[in-house]
């Protein structure tokens, strides 16, 4: 089937939310599954959504791209670098074992992926404190298979950025997607006292002194303060941009455009992201042959 706006739309597991947002969203949709060689109609990825807020308050929807576990790995051994991955399971009394019993004492879990020529494994961990916690349904259950899944598509995410970057398991968004329903309804508005100001085209400026002002000049906004949630998530769709417009690059002049736009905005970024993109800049480098260009690390 061809992977082309209708049919993602009509086909895909979630397509139908690319009619709540812009148009470029389907665009790098389709480029992201062309690049990593992902079938979106067999379920190679699907499309999820939650409630996002803008930066003026308006709430939007926020798309995320989900893999499978399944996926992640059998896409991985495609790759010839790729040397497998194992799982160890962290218990609350600080050990680590390679067998998840008792369950009931598991508090997180790594993976480590191998890569051929590197001296040491690529390691993610998936703590209960971050994904699990106070969760129902299998992550009560079943929290050791949950946390497993997360670590394996963290891991791989990491170790393999040109195939992984930007795709996410479907575990590690259910606590996200499931406080940030789409269909939640807008909180209630409160009403808020406003200072009294004075009448007129006038305005105190301190200790008894008036300043004159135009009625038509408009009041500057105050600035609101942004919740360490909304930072993650623009954090999250920059790099994403970022790392798609990096991963198409397909001459030294773009590349090194590529690279001059992540130094500029490599303070908007979390780290572990701006070292995924230093992994990808490397990997280019080495597959393409381009030339060098520094890219300062993680802040």
């Amino acid at each position: 089937m061809e992977l082309n706006k209708d049919n993602i739309v009509k086909y895909v597991k979630g397509g139908h939310l690319f009619k709540d947002v812009h148009p470029n969203e389907l665009d790098k949709f389709i480029q992201l599954c062309t690049a990593r060689k992902l079938d979106p109609f067999t379920g190679d990825v699907v499309v999820s959504g939650f409630q996002g807020k803008s930066k003026n308050g308006k709430e939007y929807t926020k798309l995320t791209y989900i893999i499978s576990v399944d996926a992640v790995i059998s896409l991985a051994r495609q790759n010839p670098q790729y040397a497998g991955h194992q799982c160890i399971f962290i218990h609350k009394d600080g050990t680590e074992k390679k067998y998840p019993f008792p369950e009931k004492d598991v508090v997180g879990v790594m993976c480590e992926v191998y890569i051929k020529g590197d001296v040491v494994p690529v390691n993610q961990t998936a703590l209960l404190s971050e994904y699990g916690k106070d969760a129902e349904g299998p992550w009560k259950s079943h929290k050791s298979v949950m946390l497993s899944k997360c670590a394996v598509v963290l891991a791989h995410r990491r170790a393999l950025p040109t195939q992984f970057a930007g795709l996410y398991g479907k575990e590690e968004m259910d606590k996200v997607i499931s406080e940030n329903p789409l269909d939640a309804p807008p909180p209630a508005a409160t009403e808020v006292q406003s200072p009294e100001v004075p009448k007129g085209p006038e305005q105190r400026t301190g200790a008894g002194r008036v300043a004159k002002m135009d009625p038509a000049e408009p009041v500057e906004d105050v600035p609101v303060l942004k919740s360490e949630k909304e930072l993650r998530e623009e954090a999250e769709s920059l790099f994403q941009e970022l790392f798609d417009t990096m991963n198409s690059v397909e001459s030294q002049a773009d590349f090194d455009l590529a690279c001059d736009i992540v130094v500029q905005q490599k303070n908007k970024l979390l780290k572990p992201q701006l070292d995924e993109l230093i992994e990808l800049k490397n990997q280019l480098m080495k597959e393409k042959g381009f030339q060098r260009v520094a890219v300062p690390a993680g802040k």
